[in-house]
């Protein structure tokens, strides 16, 4: 009878409580990591480290043949004019306020968001101040990088003139310009039509939350469901202790088995976060896909994310990782106290 009692015990932490215990933990760790503020404000941020270099890397592409696009000689000239500019685009990039933009009005709004999300804060209009875009794209900055650069290239011959001529009336869009500098006035009207289509597309405020159209229960879903993935934590824990208490009889031999459920489910639970994070960094580094795919516009592509991602696998296996860390420091603790107990219990009866 003993041994059928052990044997169920076993199977209930094997094959429920093991299960069960990950796939809580694991929801409840993406859950929260996945709607909190912080999350949300930091993604602007870790883009926007990273936007000056995928320029530079950009005007490189500019020289690459990848699939479907062949090099031109006006690409090259292009390319050539952005590195020889004394104005580059990186530096461009910095000064012009479009970080500042991404790193803080960007940022601040996804932050206030996500609080609503969570129900922190009662549902209130979150606006995306786009002041600093519009003037970094409009502005002396922009007016002083276009010249910088434009002067790099030669002087337009007659066809190459009647494609700049296109601009100014029909627009920027699917322009095909050629590598040259038009005249100081058609320079001039093709970069008043770019900021005058570019103001009309990006208004002065975005609108990310309008209070009126959600209540607070309505806003508040998230929470509910974190608080919920965290409730469904005691479904497994009530296995564990069942198991545990068919598996261990008597109060030290249980106390040990739960620690070292809490040790073992804990340390797994925690490699597995730290693996699977490793993992998502490695396979997305420019060279694991470049040697895979040749096409440089795709390396590019992975080699801007792949920070990213090893952001995103940190933030979201943060959390796995605390409460993992949690789950095996409460299973030293139970085998820590199991000896204590045992060993108070000696006493007592030496002493009896």
């Amino acid at each position: 009878m003993n041994s059928v009692r052990k044997l169920l015990g076993w199977l209930i932490l094997i094959f429920l409580a093991f299960p069960l215990f990950f796939g809580c933990l694991w929801t409840a760790g993406i859950t929260r990591a996945v709607f909190s503020p912080a999350f949300l404000s930091k993604l602007p941020i870790r883009t926007a480290q990273h936007l000056p270099a995928l320029t530079e890397q950009m005007v490189d592409l500019m020289e690459h043949e990848n699939r479907g696009r062949r090099v031109t000689e006006s690409d090259r000239v292009w390319a050539a004019a952005f590195r020889k500019s004394p104005y580059p685009l990186s530096l461009y990039i910095q000064e012009s306020g479009i970080i500042q933009w991404m790193e803080e009005d960007l940022s601040k709004a996804l932050y206030k968001t996500g609080e609503i999300w969570q129900g922190k804060v009662l549902p209130q209009d979150v606006e995306l101040s786009n002041r600093r875009i519009r003037e970094a794209l409009t502005g002396e900055k922009f007016d002083l990088f276009t010249k910088n650069l434009m002067d790099q290239l030669p002087s337009c011959d007659a066809s190459q003139r009647y494609l700049w001529e296109k601009v100014p009336v029909k627009g920027w869009d699917d322009a095909d310009l050629p590598a040259c500098r038009p005249d100081p006035e058609l320079l001039a009207q093709a970069r008043e039509r770019f900021k005058s289509d570019f103001l009309k597309e990006v208004p002065e405020r975005v609108v990310l939350v309008k209070a009126s159209t959600f209540s607070q229960e309505d806003l508040s879903w998230v929470s509910k469901l974190s608080s919920l993935t965290y409730l469904l934590l005691f479904v497994p824990l009530l296995f564990v202790l069942l198991g545990a208490w068919l598996a261990f009889p008597g109060l030290v031999p249980f106390l040990r088995g739960l620690g070292f459920f809490g040790i073992l489910a804990g340390g797994l639970s925690w490699l597995g976060a730290w693996f699977l994070k490793t993992i998502i960094g490695w396979s997305s580094t420019p060279l694991r896909f470049f040697e895979v795919s040749y096409d440089p516009g795709d390396a590019l592509f992975m080699s801007f994310i792949q920070p990213l991602f090893s952001f995103l696998a940190g933030e979201f296996f943060q959390s796995i990782v605390f409460l993992s860390t949690a789950t095996l420091l409460l299973g030293v603790f139970c085998v820590a106290f199991s000896h204590f107990y045992q060993e108070r219990k000696g006493e007592n009866s030496a002493e009896s």
